[in-house]
């Protein structure tokens, strides 16, 4: 049948073309930019995977550079130490001349050409920098250590504590607890334990996620379905003899518990109960904090309270961060007694970030060089307290223990240097290769396989062109009927 209202054929076409104009334009977006997923609507599933890659390797690569930086700084301390090295060998040559004679002008003038070299050492540690960082003055940064592991896992922030801080005394006044809601929340028992079935079906709500509970669940099926949600709802559920109990999983105040129900499953009348309302919200831990010096004794600035953390963290005072331990009690660190080496704070040091995830890090301490942190023992001030005219022979001993001591200290260095950062750098250098690969397998376009449709698309377009204009000719053979 001939009509001019609808062209069909013509419609077809124009479908078809649409479709080959579609699937054109969808490859010349692919060849001109070499991906194969341009937007989301490409491959959901595909630019998730992809996207978490790509910050991977974009990680990966500001590691890289972050543990290239920390070569450069280990070399800037390295060169400062090869001077003073130098410096300390020609201090010794100094004090051999000086014990070799009687000369009191010789040995003046030896020891005038010492107390020029502490001052160079003590300008080398002054003026030894990184950026920012002052690198052999003993400031770039202080590190804690654990002492009392039974107690305490670990501390951060000690880079802000006073120079002469050398342990800290931690006394635990209030423990962290978990919130819970217990039988003061919980009315229905279960003489039967885990093995009876619910009261009533109906659905739970925990912290916002929702269990369906069945007319045929065990009270049993109940918890397992409740802790199959653990890590999202923060929640675990027990037994307590014949009653439901929730525990939150971490310590601390902001770890909330709600509860609700749409039937008598395990409150009485159901309804909605907290943790607060059952009474037993979780506690932050709270602690008296003394710092002293390495005599063990001499306290450090005054007492002070860490209560600003949640949960097992110790937090309130400049930016030192202390974490406990579980089930450690009020007390349990005999407050008010002796001062206790829980935590020591010694050298300092400067940390890396050295992965594309979170606390993927190392540390290395620089030690001060000043000709008063050089060569010091019991019996010796160090470089800075060395007088050739009283004692050369010790001044001797004096800088060999530098000397060793400058050694040590670069002999660390490169050892860092070599076995953390630079093999860190080839290790990361590789793993960014095969995640940059394997993104690449994701996202990019395939350009041969992309040529093919669009050498086939742009023939179709063309093709449904011409039969576009075709189908629209049909309908004039209706002209033909008029004549």
């Amino acid at each position: 049948m001939l009509g001019v209202n609808q062209n069909i054929s013509a419609v077809k076409v124009h479908r078809n073309l649409l479709l080959a104009s579609a699937s054109l334009g969808n490859s010349v977006e692919r060849l001109s930019s070499g991906l194969r997923i341009n937007r989301a609507s490409d491959n959901p599933a595909g630019l998730v995977i992809s996207e978490i890659m790509r910050s991977q390797v974009s990680g990966l690569g500001v590691a890289i550079q972050n543990a290239s930086e920390g070569v450069n700084m280990v070399k800037t301390a390295e060169a400062a130490l090869t001077e003073v090295q130098s410096i300390l060998r020609k201090m010794r040559d100094l004090a051999l001349d000086a014990a070799s004679t009687t000369d009191t002008d010789q040995i003046a003038a030896d020891q005038a050409e010492i107390e020029d070299a502490i001052t160079s050492l003590n300008n080398i540690a002054q003026q030894t920098q990184y950026g920012n960082v002052k690198l052999l003055d003993g400031t770039a940064g202080r590190a804690g250590r654990v002492d009392d592991i039974a107690n305490f896992t670990g501390v951060s922030g000690a880079s802000d504590l006073d120079a002469d801080v050398a342990f800290i005394d931690v006394d635990l006044t209030t423990a962290a607890t978990k919130a819970t809601i217990g039988d003061a929340g919980f009315t229905e028992t279960y003489a039967g334990g885990g093995t009876d079935t619910v009261n009533n079906a109906g659905t739970i709500v925990i912290n916002g996620v929702s269990f369906t509970i069945n007319a045929t669940d065990t009270v049993q099926n109940a918890i397992d379905k409740i802790n199959e949600k653990s890590a999202t709802t923060g929640v675990t559920a027990s037994l307590n003899t014949d009653q439901l109990k929730l525990d939150a999983n971490n310590y601390g105040s902001d770890q909330k518990i709600e509860y609700s129900e749409t039937a008598e499953i395990f409150i009485t009348n159901g309804g909605f109960v907290s943790a607060a309302e059952d009474g037993t919200a979780g506690v932050d831990a709270v602690a008296k904090v003394k710092f002293y010096k390495s005599d063990g004794t001499t306290q450090v600035g005054y007492e002070q309270t860490l209560n600003a953390g949640k949960g097992l963290t110790l937090e309130g005072y400049k930016n030192l961060k202390i974490t406990l331990k579980e089930g450690l009690a009020a007390g349990d660190e005999n407050y008010g007694g002796a001062p206790e080496a829980d935590i020591w704070i010694s050298g300092s040091s400067v940390t890396f970030q050295i992965g594309a995830n979170k606390n993927q890090t190392t540390a290395i301490a620089f030690e001060s060089i000043s000709a008063s942190n050089l060569g010091t023992t019991a019996d010796s001030a160090g470089v800075a307290g060395i007088n050739l005219a009283s004692d050369a022979q010790g001044a001797i001993d004096v800088l060999d223990a530098a000397i060793k001591q400058v050694s040590d200290q670069r002999s660390r260095l490169g050892a860092f240097q070599t076995n953390i950062l630079e093999s860190s750098i080839n290790s990361l250098g590789v793993a960014m290769e095969s995640l940059a690969a394997s993104e690449s397998t994701l996202r990019d376009a395939d350009m041969a396989a992309e040529m093919i449709t669009f050498t086939k698309s742009q023939i179709l377009l063309q093709t449904g062109t011409a039969m576009l204009a075709q189908a629209n000719a049909v309908p004039q053979a209706i002209l033909q009927l008029l004549r």
